[in-house]
């Protein structure tokens, strides 16, 4: 029988992600104080906000090295969580 495979909390990872969501969204916050094209600073700003959030929740039970390999997955918003109106 095949050892089932422990979920550990990639504390690294998700601190990362979590500490350059932080930064883009002080970029956006300042930018936008500064009246420096307000909406089209947050709308270039927040598909890196969302994919940074995104990376970290998505890979929290992964390790270094299954983030790095399943990049593009670990982007998609989490099938376990929901949003919008619906």
């Amino acid at each position: 029988m095949a050892k089932k495979r422990r979920k550990v909390f990639n504390k690294t990872w998700v601190l990362g992600n979590l500490r350059e969501t932080a930064e883009h969204i002080e970029s956006a916050v300042k930018l936008i104080e500064e009246d420096r094209q307000g909406e089209s600073v947050l709308e270039a700003w927040i598909e890196s906000i969302y994919r940074d959030l995104n990376r970290a929740w998505n890979g929290r039970n992964m390790t270094i090295a299954e983030c790095q390999a399943n990049d593009e997955q670990i982007r998609s918003f989490p099938p376990d969580m929901e949003f919008g109106d619906g």
